[in-house]
């Protein structure tokens, strides 16, 4: 199958990234949507698409969290006596 601009690729690969949304068409023209952008490195999803590679390659995006902080226990008196209030 030949899509403008990704060239020859899988027909199964497209149905799939159609149906999770990382590809879409615009003005006839397909191109990787911003969800495919953030989670994957575009060539490496391109050469998937063509049926090239088994699997693109993810990008390593960790989310960073706050340390968890321990309640010590004058911080949990505090917080039963505003509760108790």
């Amino acid at each position: 199958m030949k899509l403008i601009p990704f060239g020859e690729v899988m027909k199964d690969r497209i149905e799939i990234s159609k149906r999770y949304g990382l590809i879409e068409m615009t003005a006839h023209i397909w191109r990787l949507t911003e969800k495919c952008k953030n989670n994957y490195d575009s060539m490496s999803y391109l050469l998937y698409l063509r049926g090239e590679i088994e699997k693109p390659k993810r990008l390593n995006k960790k989310l960073k969290t706050a340390p968890k902080q321990k309640i010590t226990p004058n911080r949990q008196q505090a917080i039963d006596s505003v509760i108790s209030l």
